[in-house]
């Protein structure tokens, strides 16, 4: 299999979604979407002379596709696949398509790159948060105020406004292609990247008024937007959350008592929000990877302030985040006494022995404070 190399003299390739899917029409673009450009399928796409081209994979197969565009006839393009389709019926083709996508994706992270190089680059020298030299009105992001219940469920809707006053919700591919006028500072648009890297504006979702972020996607932006210190506005209120950075993550600890009744270890989860009173017991959103517990994420929640988590304890005692205690049953017991020798607990709790130890009166070191401890478990079971 042999791959055709890419022309060395390169141009901009300036057409955008819109246009392409013209030449082809819905059916033809959404199946070069869906097919070959989103699932990765598209290399080497090049475009110069007004000549485009790209390898489409498929099922093993390598086909090198081109066409070419007119200057002047934007709306008019020449299909010279060698696909059957073209070569029998001459009609727009679904590789050639896919070449003009995965082109016109280049040109926006080539153009948002450039963009994040030069100010990278001019940032010591700049303050955080002034505009990119563009006069228009600023880009603000919204949730409902029912956030915390939606996040609950599982999605939170995100909204795009492009306004100074009243919120005016825009999608966000006409906000990325500046097809409505603004003047987003690097930290908004820092946070516009990163939404396009989880839709795609050759993706329908990138063209509604409303984007809906999975809980793992919610998370990620945001920490995006905590980085940036960009607010977070409530829909329908005149108020923003509070989305605090890593720099101020609070660490939280996981207490061990003994019930004497039951002979339980009772567990409970205390993390000192600041405005809060002590013993306070803060409402928590938590994100568990499916794939790996190192990406699982928590943040606590006070009022209209979100604070970050140092740590996060393991998904068995995760109900800790829902209720002020936790009783081990005796098999959990043994578990997370196991869990806490071989060290699989994370930073976030104490030691078993630091944890009997913290009684009135200990008596000699914590561990044969802790040995006495389990004793008197072991008496009160039975």
């Amino acid at each position: 299999m042999t791959t055709h190399q890419p022309q060395p003299n390169r141009t901009p390739f300036d057409f955008t979604l819109d246009e392409i899917r013209a030449w082809g029409g819905e059916r033809q673009y959404t199946e070069a979407l869906e097919q070959y450009a989103n699932k990765g399928d598209v290399s080497n796409p090049a475009f110069s002379g007004g000549v485009g081209e790209a390898d489409i994979t498929h099922a093993g197969h390598t086909i090198h596709t081109r066409f070419r565009t007119f200057p002047g006839k934007r709306r008019m393009v020449e299909n010279m696949c060698p696909c059957a389709s073209s070569q029998r019926d001459g009609r727009i083709c679904v590789h050639m398509l896919a070449a003009a996508i995965a082109l016109a994706q280049r040109e926006r992270r080539d153009r948002v790159e450039a963009i994040r190089a030069g100010v990278a680059a001019g940032r010591a020298a700049v303050p955080r948060g002034i505009r990119n030299g563009a006069a228009g009105p600023r880009v603000k992001f919204y949730v409902p105020a029912d956030w915390r219940a939606r996040f609950g469920k599982g999605s939170v809707p995100l909204a795009i406004s492009v306004s100074d006053g009243a919120p005016r919700p825009c999608s966000l591919r006409d906000v990325v292609e500046r097809k409505v006028p603004c003047a987003p500072t690097q930290e908004e648009d820092d946070v516009l990247f990163a939404l396009e890297r989880m839709f795609p504006l050759a993706m329908p979702q990138a063209s509604a008024k409303t984007l809906v972020l999975s809980a793992r996607n919610f998370f990620a932006v945001v920490e995006r937007l905590s980085e940036g210190r960009v607010p977070l506005h409530v829909a329908g209120a005149d108020r923003t959350l509070d989305v605090k950075g890593a720099e101020d993550a609070l660490p939280s600890r996981l207490r061990v008592a003994l019930d004497e009744q039951t002979g339980r270890l009772v567990l409970s989860l205390a993390t000192e929000v600041p405005g809060a009173a002590p013993g306070e017991f803060p409402d928590y959103l938590v994100y568990r990877d499916a794939e790996s517990w190192e990406n699982d994420r928590a943040w606590a929640v006070r009022g209209d302030a979100i604070w970050p988590l140092k740590a996060v304890v393991p998904s068995t005692y995760a109900d800790l985040y829902y209720k002020k205690e936790y009783a081990l049953e005796r098999r959990e017991t043994i578990d997370f006494i196991q869990r806490e020798i071989r060290g699989d607990l994370p930073p976030i709790s104490l030691s078993v022995g630091v944890a009997f130890a913290d009684r009135e009166a200990p008596q000699g070191d914590i561990f044969h404070d802790a040995d006495m401890m389990l004793q008197r478990m072991k008496a009160v079971r039975h």
